[in-house]
């Protein structure tokens, strides 16, 4: 029986495993960095060139990297899902480009640079194995957290 005079008592604020986990703030450094960088890039450039298509190139950079910043500062789940459908989508957009790009090399291109095509492939397939890795777990972490 609880004590009705007695303050009501709260769970403490420490931070648990599921919250902070080392993977997913590797990933939101990365991700984050990665946005930050190509908003900054575009920014520059939009100074020696013209500034309408870098600005409008940055807006969905700027957009990525403030919900990663609350997916993972403010512990907004449902954005940090959001996030994990998004770069499973990244992903396999820019695994039809790498497969389309790559065959259309095969097959028209008589004076073929291997070393450059796998160059160009192993960049695409690591991209893709981090967007698809980091949108699974982002899906798999948040799915454990909403249920609860």
């Amino acid at each position: 029986m609880e004590n009705p005079y007695e303050s009501p008592s709260t769970p403490s604020d420490t931070v648990t495993k599921s919250e902070f986990n080392l993977i997913r703030f590797a990933i939101f450094v990365l991700n984050f960095a990665v946005s930050a960088f190509v908003v900054i890039l575009c920014i520059v450039e939009s100074v020696e060139y013209d500034p309408v298509p870098n600005l409008i190139c940055s807006v969905p950079f700027t957009i990525y990297a403030l919900c990663e910043w609350i997916a993972v500062y403010r512990k907004d789940r449902v954005i940090e899902r959001r996030l994990g459908w998004a770069n499973l989508a990244f992903a396999a957009f820019v695994g039809f480009g790498l497969v389309t790009n790559v065959g259309e090399a095969l097959m028209f291109d008589p004076d073929l640079d291997v070393i450059f095509l796998a160059w160009f492939a192993l960049i695409g397939t690591t991209l893709v194995t981090y967007l698809a890795f980091s949108g699974w777990m982002r899906l798999r972490w948040t799915r454990k957290e909403l249920d609860t």
